[in-house]
């Protein structure tokens, strides 16, 4: 089978998703505007009109860069002549490739691109063109799924197959942690959705309170770095606050284990599933997440973790606090956290779901 994927290549769950098929035998090229190549598998990139900060999150008038490139698309999959066609987002990728009209066309929906773009009135019509011309429509959460189900009008469609985590590369590793330190982690972007000054503003109250022995590891960077870096010197906490650079996928997990609890803080439900928060429970960490989103899906309240509302700093830090105060607790939760990920989001049932869905196609 050969299969044509529309797709950022620089996404780390592009690259997730591609290599994938790859390993599983399948014949996989990727078209895409952004200029990186995936390992091991064919990507062209389309030559279009220089536009600043293109992305599939960029500002609305970037995205007109997406109105292009349909033909030196449409020559790619002539001279390839795949059997599926897979969009990844429903507006840039989508909108091409529904455009295309290849007779086994699917979408996957990411998130931002259902739950915020498609309620601008220009761009709503996009997204319900694309899902309707979709034969199948994939959905990381149940959560994602209700949202989309807003723009389609054959709910049939849909079908929800979840980001899972590798085990392989997420799981817990033996590590030299200072057990007179609690280290509280995140590894989300510094951006305003995502509520790392909350997470900032509770972990301060905490060490008013007396709790010397607790330190804060913060994975990212972002349009509030300067902000957060601001207001961590602000508050005293350079010497127990550590901000380090974006790592590569691979290298997240020695990181991950570096720390006591996780903290997804995130504001807006734009935070569709909840990768990150996964990844830290397959690594046996307590999960404190916002109920907001996808999240819920991912973290069991009072169970793998706590679930706070979103920008609640009094929740989110009386959260934390016992999971400081409670070894025991931590070491509980995130061997249930671990367990759930095993059993419900194992990554290579997710890809074979996803092949079980493709092999179905018409001939």
């Amino acid at each position: 089978m050969k299969i044509c994927i529309l797709a950022d290549s620089g996404s780390i769950h592009t690259v997730r998703w591609t290599t994938a098929l790859k390993n599983e035998g399948y014949d996989v090229q990727v078209i895409t505007y952004v200029d990186s190549d995936i390992p091991g598998i064919k990507t062209h990139h389309l030559k279009t009109k220089k536009i600043i900060g293109i992305s599939p999150t960029a500002p609305l008038w970037s995205r007109l860069h997406y109105l292009s490139g349909r033909r030196q698309a449409k020559k790619i999959i002539q001279e390839f002549k795949p059997d599926i066609l897979h969009a990844y987002w429903a507006t840039s990728y989508g909108f091409l490739g529904a455009r295309l009209n290849h007779p086994n066309f699917y979408i996957s929906v990411w998130g931002r691109e259902i739950t915020h773009s498609a309620q601008h009135f220009l761009i709503r019509p996009m997204v319900v063109y694309a899902l309707k011309k979709a034969k199948k429509i994939f959905a990381t959460s149940r959560f994602l799924l209700k949202e989309t189900e807003k723009y389609v009008t054959d709910h049939s469609k849909l079908v929800h197959i979840p980001f899972g985590i590798e085990k392989e590369k997420f799981h817990p590793v033996l590590s030299s942690k200072n057990s007179n330190e609690v280290v509280i982690g995140s590894t989300k972007a510094f951006e305003p959705w995502y509520g790392i000054l909350v997470l900032i503003e509770a972990f301060k109250m905490l060490v008013d309170e007396g709790m010397a022995h607790i330190r804060m590891m913060l994975i990212g960077k972002g349009s509030q770095e300067d902000l957060i870096r601001s207001k961590i010197s602000e508050y005293g906490l350079d010497q127990i606050v550590k901000i380090i650079p974006p790592q590569p996928h691979e290298n997240l997990k020695e990181f991950l284990n570096q720390m006591d609890i996780y903290v997804i803080p995130s504001l807006t439900q734009s935070e569709t599933f909840g990768v990150a928060a996964a990844e830290a429970s397959a690594c046996a960490l307590p999960v404190v997440g916002s109920r907001i989103g996808g999240i819920p899906e991912v973290v069991s309240d009072g169970v793998t973790g706590f679930l706070v509302e979103p920008g609640n700093v009094s929740q989110l830090k009386t959260a934390l606090k016992k999971l400081i105060a409670d070894p025991d607790l931590r070491l509980s939760m995130g061997q249930k956290g671990l367990k759930l990920m095993i059993d419900r989001y194992d990554w290579h049932k997710n890809v074979r779901s996803l092949i079980e869905c493709y092999e179905q196609y018409d001939e």
